[in-house]
């Protein structure tokens, strides 16, 4: 599933939402690595995800990349004293390749 496309610099939100058969489970999900473009992995990691909502098992994992490229995320939930993985994708950009609209202003 991919998370979407940001800027170098910014800080990127991994949303995850732990379910068991459709129903939120109480198990916090660890991000395991994130791979960066060039291969290389984001240091301080394995780490526990925050939680953003309980009552629907939702957390999330930020970090601010520092090259520009596809980056994978994999985050491992353990249920049952069994591991279950899976991942994220996102973009990273140079922010210099952002075009702006022109605004419209009254004269």
């Amino acid at each position: 599933m991919a998370t979407g496309s940001y800027n170098l610099g910014a800080i990127v939100r991994i949303p995850v939402q732990v379910l068991i058969n459709g129903i939120p489970a109480n198990s916090v999900p660890i991000i395991e690595k994130i791979i960066k473009p060039n291969g290389q992995t984001i240091s301080g990691l394995p780490s526990t995800a925050t939680i953003l909502d309980s009552t629907s098992s939702t957390y999330y994992y930020e970090f601010v990349p520092d090259v520009i490229g596809d980056y994978i995320a994999i985050i491992k939930t353990n249920y049952d004293n069994k591991d279950y993985y899976s991942y994220e994708n996102f973009t990273v950009s140079s922010s210099s390749n952002i075009k702006s609209a022109p605004r419209a202003e009254p004269r």
